[in-house]
């Protein structure tokens, strides 16, 4: 069993009015949902829901692919990891389907995508972005719904009487504000998550750089003692964010206080550059024209850019569109247009900005003069922290 299967506990019986906790994460590539039902008395476990259509072949597997297949009609007809099995890609070359993916990013404030130079795919034809994201939070529900249902005991007659009141935490990144979280209130409200009158209450928002926060509190709150310091990393899509704090308290409540930030720019310039200088050596040795080469490159680049937001590691490949379905080639492991490229070489990828985010925490903390002793890391929107 995967670690993201296990119920994870937190302290001591809850001692309040029973209720459904959904928090949802919509990453730009990944999205995963976990939900917590609490009862006065009884246990506090967090469950991530693990099973998802189009995932039966690996059990356990929190994370679904942030897209939508939408077909001539409009119509969503494929979500998830379902939209990337081999024959539902086939039936979407065969029926004209159009792929929406990447869709968070037309959210993103113009200045911060402009800032970054970020460019979204264009939405299917007809399909407003609204209706893209109640869509997929209608699937989340939907499949939340019946793993609630499978995982609580007695949980369908628990859904029936509580999911109308419970409540839903959504993540969403650092900058955004209340333009965007009007806009995913709204899409929760449509897929069926609360209704207009309880929405304001019942639909809450969190900051990636908080929900980090929360999640190395609880991971390390047995560690905590005061005068203890812990620093925050936070790599987004735009910087490397580090943050020292001291733990003024532990008992009875935590307390802790920022020292201070410190922040690396954008990782995209120093990896778009080592992606870029690996399809380039990966194509020379193909039969292609060069604006062919070109054309792939480009694609490359701007898909392995939000891939690597979900890199596993050297034990997991990673897998790219480089052009259309059309393009096989065996010896660079292309098949229907999409590249393999092995975890070990994705790791490269990565090398020249993990070695100024390690230079900067260095350099942060010899100018405090602290002794760290613990560090959380965390990518986003992928939303992995390890410790």
């Amino acid at each position: 069993m995967s670690i993201d299967a296990i119920p994870k506990p937190f302290r001591g019986p809850w001692q309040g009015d029973a209720k459904i906790i959904l928090g949802i994460d919509i990453g730009t590539t990944q999205s995963n949902v976990a939900f917590s039902f609490l009862q006065e008395g009884g246990g506090q476990l967090v469950h991530n829901v693990s099973r998802w259509p189009g995932q039966e072949a690996c059990q356990q597997q929190g994370k679904i692919p942030t897209i939508v297949w939408y077909d001539t009609n409009q119509r969503a007809v494929a979500f998830g990891a379902e939209a990337q099995l081999p024959t539902t890609e086939e039936q979407a070359e065969d029926n004209g389907w159009v792929l929406a993916k990447h869709f968070k990013l037309h959210l993103y404030p113009s200045d911060m995508l402009a800032r970054h130079g970020l460019t979204p795919d264009s939405l299917p034809p007809g399909v407003s972005l609204s209706r893209i994201y109640s869509d997929f939070l209608g699937y989340l529900l939907h499949h939340t719904k019946t793993y609630f249902e499978d995982r609580i005991p007695d949980g369908k007659s628990i859904w029936e009487q509580y999911s109308p009141a419970m409540e839903v935490v959504i993540t969403h990144p650092n900058g955004w504000g209340l333009r965007e979280e009007s806009f995913l209130r709204l899409a929760a409200i449509t897929a069926g998550f609360s209704t207009p009158d309880r929405a304001s209450s019942k639909v809450r928002f969190v900051s990636e750089a908080e929900g980090l926060v929360y999640s190395c509190i609880y991971d390390l709150r047995d560690r905590f003692q005061p005068i203890a310091i812990f620093l925050v990393c936070d790599v987004s899509d735009f910087m490397a964010k580090s943050t020292l704090y001291s733990v003024i308290s532990a008992l009875p409540f935590l307390k802790f206080e920022k020292v201070d930030t410190v922040c690396v720019p954008s990782s995209h310039n120093s990896v778009d550059f080592e992606v870029e200088k690996f399809l380039r050596t990966t194509l020379a040795g193909v039969d292609l024209s060069p604006s062919e080469v070109e054309e792939h490159i480009k694609t490359g680049v701007k898909e392995l850019r939000f891939a690597l937001h979900d890199f596993g590691g050297e034990t997991s490949d990673i897998h790219i569109r480089v052009g259309n379905s059309y393009f096989h080639n065996s010896a660079i492991r292309t098949r229907r247009g999409r590249m393999s490229i092995s975890g070990s070489i994705a790791k490269g990828f990565f090398d020249p900005f993990i070695k100024e985010i390690t230079k900067s925490v260095d350099q942060q903390l010899e100018s405090h003069n602290m002794w760290v002793r613990d560090i959380c890391f965390a990518h986003y929107p992928s939303g992995e922290v390890c410790k």
